[in-house]
């Protein structure tokens, strides 16, 4: 019996655009290696932010609290952010065997990539070639200024949108046997990836349902069905959503704040398309206007339409989260991208006596991708803020230190991005570099500079006093805990950075001529050393450390 395989063009378009998008993502950034030997290609505080809350996690077995290393040293403080991301993370690190800087990284390309698939689907639900033309605009995820969400670290955003996405194409399957409850579950998965979003899908909801009432496509036994999936998403996420309620809402309430630019950030306008494909979404804009005037109420051309708006939503007071929103629009918007070149090819066949068939608009397809790729993309190639010699020196120290010990770190290049210190897993303090430069300048040597205790405190800071009730170390606590002068004389260890950028050598001499002081004394020791620092130990804490 001779077999033969006839390969499914669809399938294989899908699979080539999953390994597509999954190179020009993570590819380049990663140096095209799954495993690492330090955290690679993180670029912000908030990458590393994210990174050891799941490695906190993952530590622990639970999120019921944070680690004390992450807020400031408090050892009480509820886990406070939304859990679904670093539950995934933690979750995929222990199935693949990755660590959790590589599984929670490759997680969000993952997610994303899973995002632009389901709105594939989405789209084939009204029109199958439409969806194929509409895959091409979707590359721009992984273009700047949008590769920031990944490389600075807006993780959370980015999970929620995959449920943005899923809700869209939940409301297509209204058919199916309870259906309420994939609403419910993917409502829940936004709230419990970044709150903020469940807004946007809130709005999208009811403009569908809106829309579809208009013209009489929605029963009261449909609203039923909707409201059955509100309460139970409710339910799922009920915990967090007491949580919320109790410390974000009350630490970051909603202000009307016009917010035209994401200042310190390079946000993603619609001009950042460029006038080509403005036009081409825009005419987009016009047939999809036509298609719902036909009454075919498909969610993603709502759903683009809907998203388009909300984008703007900074300049009427949802500030940088509309500029998250953005993040999504190759995404929300190739619904039009693809309408445009369905339309040409519709006429072009009209001309040619031909109709558009899977073949066809794949290979178109795969030809505008090729375009957009060479016209707008630029791979990332950086290792990041990390380094093997600083992440073998914090490896040192979580394995080498008391639990309770304090960490001092002098100048360093890379802590300006002080999350990446919450790798050392203990209590750790940075000297002000702005006082430090000062006293160089001075020529002068002190036994106390202005310090802070590095952490987050996004949501105050917050302990349980009751299930409903909350108290905030951030706002209870003395300030000069958190920043003031301190001895450095009192720590346990102090970590010296000797090399890194060539104008920061002279702060190097300085931090060498400290460390030099420091091991002049009996009780102090040089416990590590490598190419770039210097770890010593301070067996008498308080001691005059600086006294010939």
């Amino acid at each position: 019996m001779e077999l033969t395989f006839k390969p499914d063009t669809e399938k294989l378009f899908l699979l080539i655009v999953f390994f597509l998008l999954l190179w020009l993502g993570l590819g380049p950034l990663w140096d095209h290696r799954i495993k690492h030997d330090f955290p690679y290609g993180y670029m912000a505080s908030d990458t590393f932010q994210h990174q050891t809350r799941a490695e906190s996690i993952k530590d622990a077995g639970n999120y019921r609290n944070e680690a004390f290393y992450i807020v400031k040293g408090f050892k009480d403080v509820v886990g406070y952010y939304p859990p679904l991301l670093y539950h995934i993370g933690v979750i995929f690190s222990n199935l693949s065997g990755l660590e959790v800087y590589d599984g929670a990284y490759f997680v969000i390309f993952f997610l994303v990539i899973a995002a632009v698939l389901l709105l594939y689907f989405v789209l084939r639900h009204f029109q199958p070639i439409v969806a194929i033309l509409a895959m091409p605009l979707t590359m721009l995820l992984f273009t700047f200024p949008i590769y920031i969400a990944f490389t600075w670290g807006h993780w959370p955003a980015l999970v929620a949108g995959l449920f943005v996405v899923a809700v869209i194409w939940a409301v297509q399957r209204f058919e199916l046997p309870y259906f309420y409850t994939l609403l419910a579950l993917f409502f829940a998965g936004i709230l419990l990836s970044h709150t903020s979003e469940a807004v946007f899908a809130f709005t999208f909801l009811l403009a569908y349902l809106g829309i579809r009432a208009l013209f009489g496509k929605v029963s009261k036994a449909d609203f039923k069905q909707y409201i059955l999936a509100g309460i139970i998403a409710g339910i799922i996420s009920l915990y967090f959503l007491i949580l919320f309620q109790g410390t974000w809402s009350k630490v970051q309430p909603f202000r009307f704040h016009q917010f035209p630019v994401w200042e310190g950030t390079p946000g993603f306008y619609f001009s950042s398309f460029g006038w080509v494909l403005s036009i081409i979404i825009v005419a987009g804009m016009i047939i999809g206007l036509l298609v719902l005037a036909k009454k075919n109420f498909n969610a993603a051309i709502i759903a683009g339409f809907i998203f388009f708006i909300l984008g703007f939503a900074n300049y009427v007071g949802f500030s940088f989260r509309a500029f998250q929103l953005r993040f999504f629009w190759p995404l929300y918007l190739a619904v039009f991208f693809g309408l445009v070149f369905y339309k040409i090819g519709h006429e072009a066949g009209k001309l040619l006596n031909k109709k558009w068939d899977t073949i066809s608009a794949v290979i178109v397809s795969l030809l505008l991708l090729a375009v957009l790729v060479y016209a707008r993309y630029e791979p990332v190639k950086s290792p990041g803020l990390m380094d093997p010699y600083h992440w073998k020196a914090f490896g040192w120290i979580e394995q080498n230190t008391p639990q309770d010990a304090k960490i001092y770190f002098f100048y360093g290049d890379i802590y300006g991005q002080d999350a990446l210190m919450r790798n050392i897993k203990r209590e750790h303090y940075l000297i002000n570099y702005q006082d430090y430069i000062e006293s160089i300048r001075n020529q002068t040597i002190r036994r106390n500079y202005k310090m802070k205790i590095p952490g987050d405190s996004g949501a105050g800071i917050p302990y349980r006093k009751s299930l409903f009730s909350y108290g905030f170390h951030a706002w209870e606590t003395p300030q000069d805990y958190f920043y003031g002068y301190r001895d450095i004389c009192s720590f346990d260890y102090y970590v010296f950075d000797h090399a890194g950028s060539q104008q920061s050598q002279p702060i190097f001499q300085v931090n060498n001529f400290i460390r030099t002081k420091f091991l002049e004394h009996s009780w102090m020791h040089e416990v590590f050393r490598n190419e770039v620092l210097s770890i010593v130990k301070n067996d008498k804490p308080g001691e005059d450390c600086l006294a010939a």
